[in-house]
């Protein structure tokens, strides 16, 4: 048969407790997504998007072609423009999504003779596009800032840093003045993947660079988690912007965002400039988290301040069994398994929202420890 290799690597997979699958859940509550600020969900956001459009005739229900065809709009120019302001930074260019946001930069701008430099926990669109680039590549140990400094010296060419402001797997920070203070000392370009921090972090949610007062030579900001909608943006200086029209092939070979999701994006930047509440509300959820964690001695939970927290489980077949168990009991939790993570560090990624009660953060956690105290 054609296909019989496929098959043999999907029972191997499936052998090692690693098979994915895609599932659909209805009911549960939702301690797994990554709508932090509850914006997803949100009516008004929709219904402010459709009342824009409304009032363009003949307006498409796609973009119909790339940003350099069809797909370009005074509405995404608008959006770019907004953007920049928001972040404080020079320039912005919309992308459909983070993972091809982070591929167009890494591709595009270090070159062969060049380095990179990327945190060994980053996500896999830095490896990713890593792999579409011709410069010599190198991951520093995860926050580990005389690793970092390490490898600078002995860096060829131009040095890129890449790393995540809140990362996607444990929900810490990285150390950011101090890896910009050494991105400076070497003349490194700094690469800052803000797809976690974004509504998250600092007054009006513009995420940890904002917040640190530092700022990149590039920042992406990702738009499918706290803001709900989709999409990304690289913002940076204009002339990073053009190099990218120019030269990134992940932007000019992809049809550009439909006029719905720019306006969807317009309406949620819109909810972070006035959204005191929902980040207040989101800050108690997490802290009454970490108290009920304290309360109920749940071991290997590391607790983080921001809306990720992962509790370590090793095995996959263990991290299964307990969020099947979790799920049995209403709540919405997704196993992290190998090879997502290096094998022994297995684990519960629990996503807090502004819209869970404090009754359901309890309950999940009761729900947790009640399994680990069943296990012989």
């Amino acid at each position: 048969m054609m296909n019989d290799d496929l098959k043999e690597k999907l029972n191997t997979r499936e052998d090692q407790g690693m098979l994915r699958s895609l599932k659909y859940t209805h009911g549960l509550v939702d301690f797994c997504s990554n709508d932090y600020l509850g914006l997803g969900r949100d009516p008004g956001i929709l219904a402010e998007a459709c009342a824009q459009l409304s009032g363009h005739a003949g307006l498409k229900n796609g973009a119909t072609g790339s940003r350099l065809i069809t797909g370009q709009s005074p509405w995404i120019e608008a959006l770019e423009e907004k953007l920049a302001g928001f972040f404080s930074m020079d320039a912005a260019l919309l992308f459909n999504s983070g993972y091809m946001a982070m591929l167009g930069v890494v591709s595009t701008f270090p070159q062969k003779g060049d380095t990179i430099l990327y945190d060994e926990n980053s996500h896999a669109c830095v490896k990713d596009g890593i792999r579409l680039s011709l410069a010599d590549r190198y991951s520093f140990k995860h926050n580990d800032l005389v690793d970092l400094e390490r490898r600078l010296k002995k860096t060829k060419g131009q040095p890129y840093i890449i790393t995540e402001a809140i990362f996607s797997m444990d929900g810490d920070l990285c150390t950011l003045t101090k890896i910009n203070e050494l991105a400076e000392k070497y003349s490194a370009r700094l690469i800052l993947d803000e797809a976690h921090s974004i509504g998250v972090v600092g007054q009006q949610g513009q995420g940890l660079a904002h917040e640190s007062k530092v700022k990149p030579w590039i920042l992406i900001p990702t738009f499918g988690k706290a803001l709900g909608v989709a999409g990304a943006a690289v913002l940076g200086a204009k002339e990073i912007k053009e190099a990218l029209v120019n030269f990134s092939r992940p932007f000019i070979y992809t049809t550009a965002p439909p006029p719905i999701v720019v306006h969807s994006l317009n309406a949620a930047i819109d909810r972070l400039i006035d959204g005191d509440k929902i980040f207040e509300s989101l800050k108690s959820r997490i802290q009454w988290f970490k108290r009920e964690v304290t309360r109920l001695l749940i071991p290997g939970i590391v607790l983080q301040d921001y809306a990720i927290q992962s509790m370590v489980y090793p095995g996959n077949a263990a991290c299964r069994a307990l969020a099947g168990h979790v799920q049995e009991e209403g709540y919405d939790v997704r196993p992290i398994l190998s090879p997502t993570v290096r094998e022994g560090t297995e684990r519960i990624r629990i996503c807090i929202h502004a819209y869970n009660t404090r009754a359901e953060i309890t309950g999940l956690l009761e729900s947790i420890k009640n399994h680990i105290e069943s296990q012989p």
